[in-house]
């Protein structure tokens, strides 16, 4: 069993908890919670300790347990793998900052991540020139058992890099980015023979909108650049591309059947147009490239430049050589459709396709750029009162509505469509079975509804049942505990518009996070729904 850092939480629980009338014991231990390795450089650690505090504190919340260790020049990889294999209950590790790289040759050389998530397996050095050139079962097999993701940056202002894409991770988690739900697909030349209905096929059951680019005349870097500006949660680019570079291609004028290089993107153009898109898949070669076979940094490598661009930048997957993720498939229907992490999807399609042949060598070469426990944002709704007050923001569930407000009009929107829900809703405190708005077109699915609902609209408002929920359980568990309580405590006093808003701890939905929070959440402690 593992101990967890909670007894300011504690101290403060107990507290609060005293002067509503509420007490309970609880210890401080937790046996098989999913745990999270944070392996992460020495020499940013101590620059990036409040930001790495901050992302513990969110897992928490998760319900993960998180271990942060700091890594020297002397620490090896395989003393790093070892630590993750003697933990029966990890999941996954990120490696922030200039942590071990390890280099796997065959068909090419090329720095992989795979030997992080591979535990039971052996990986082999047979002429020992410190790069591996097979892998075997072992112990066990060769399939992934943990994801792990990497998140590196280069120059001497790498711990202000990490701090400010943590930063924007906290940001994401509590609903302070918010992007339009479509995806975007970008096919060059090369590339067009695959057609414009995959990307459909892949994104639609997922996304309200899938705009695919594949007109050899209309693909180029302006266009390109323009695109990233427009909003897209997700991104697929299929192009040719280098370390730190990536190039489209247009017919020639004088030979239409012959394309000519027309334009090129680098990584620092990626910082610059600061792109409005959570994660992008780089289907060009080398766009995780972070580090070079002579151990120098990769600077404005395409994934990284990704990553650290200011605003919106999450995740990134692309190859540390040529090659770019294949089966598709296999990632997102997990991620997207499933509701899986990033890093859950991307072990189950490392589990497929991971020992599969590309471009002359197995897909060790995929990698995750990134925070890999991140999952797709959810369809974000705003709800407003009759008066213009705003009540929510997020997944706008009937009963964390109803204990607030009572016999109102309430409006709610999602992007530009604008639905009024008619209900008089009885004031309670209890939690009910609860109903998740969602949004179709000429559709209604509310006959399962346990309130009518009048929808005055051209769209149509289903209501449909999902599960127990309360909003007492803040970090969406399933359960009201100690997890809850802390997380109310800590935000104790935040107002809406404070930097360390977090809506999720203001559970009577008054725009403030005080007692009346703190009095719901300890009257249903110790529930499971």
């Amino acid at each position: 069993m593992k101990e967890k850092s909670l007894v300011t939480m504690l101290v403060v629980f107990t507290l609060v908890c005293t002067s509503v009338g509420f007490s309970s014991s609880y210890t401080a231990y937790a046996s098989d919670s999913p745990t999270v390795y944070v392996f992460i450089d020495k020499q940013i650690y101590g620059a990036t300790e409040t930001s790495l505090n901050q992302y513990k504190d969110d897992l928490l919340s998760e319900g993960y347990d998180v271990i942060i260790s700091n890594v020297t020049g002397s620490t090896s990889a395989s003393s790093m793998r070892q630590t993750l294999a003697g933990d029966p209950d990890v999941v996954g590790c990120l490696l922030v900052g200039h942590t071990p790289v390890v280099w796997y040759e065959v068909g090419r050389l090329f720095a992989t991540d795979f030997y992080f998530m591979d535990l039971d397996g052996t990986w082999l050095d047979s002429d020992e020139d410190g790069r591996y050139d097979g892998h075997v079962n072992g112990t066990g097999d060769v399939q992934p058992e943990i994801w792990c993701g990497r998140i590196k940056g280069w120059g001497p202002n790498e711990a202000d890099m990490v701090n400010t894409y943590f930063a924007k991770v906290h940001k994401l988690r509590t609903g302070q980015l918010v992007l339009p739900q479509r995806a975007l697909a970008y096919i060059d030349d090369d590339w067009a023979a695959s057609g414009d209905q995959w990307p459909k096929d892949v994104y639609g059951p997922y996304y309200d909108e899938v705009t695919v680019v594949i007109d050899k005349e209309t693909t180029n870097a302006d266009d390109y650049k323009q695109r990233l500006t427009e909003g897209y949660e997700h991104i697929d680019l299929s192009c040719h591309g280098n370390v730190g570079e990536h190039t489209f291609k247009v017919p020639d004028p004088s030979n239409p059947e012959v394309s000519i290089w027309d334009g090129t993107v680098n990584g620092s153009d990626y910082i610059n147009i600061d792109p409005k898109s959570f994660m992008i898949n780089f289907g060009t070669c080398f766009a995780a490239t972070h580090t070079l076979s002579d151990g120098s940094d990769a600077d404005y490598y395409l994934a990284g430049s990704w990553i650290f661009s200011p605003t919106y930048g999450m995740i990134a997957v692309g190859s540390t050589t040529v090659g770019g993720m294949g089966y598709l498939d296999d990632f997102y229907t997990p991620l997207f459709g499933q509701g899986k992490t990033v890093g859950e999807a991307f072990k189950e399609w490392a589990v497929k396709n991971g020992e599969k042949i590309t471009y002359g060598h197995p897909n060790y070469d995929v990698s995750l750029i990134g925070d890999p426990t991140l999952k797709k944002p959810k369809v974000v709704v705003h709800a407003q009162d009759q008066y213009g007050n705003t009540l929510a923001r997020g997944d706008v569930y009937v009963d964390s509505l109803l204990y607030a407000y009572s016999n109102s009009t309430i409006r709610i929107w999602l992007g530009n469509h604008t639905i009024f829900i008619n209900d008089h809703w009885e004031n309670t405190t209890d939690c009910y079975t609860t109903h998740r708005f969602t949004f179709s077109n000429w559709e209604d699915n509310s006959t399962n509804a346990h309130r009518n609902i009048t929808v005055q609209s051209n769209l149509s408002l289903s209501a449909n049942f999902t599960k127990k929920y309360c909003p007492a359980d803040v970090n969406g568990d399933s359960k009201v505990d100690i997890k809850d309580i802390a997380m109310v405590a800590k935000l104790f006093g935040v107002n809406r518009g404070d930097l360390d808003w977090d809506s999720r701890a203001d559970i009577v939905c008054d725009n403030k996070i005080d007692i009346k929070d703190v009095a719901y959440a300890s009257s249903k402690f110790g529930e499971i729904y």
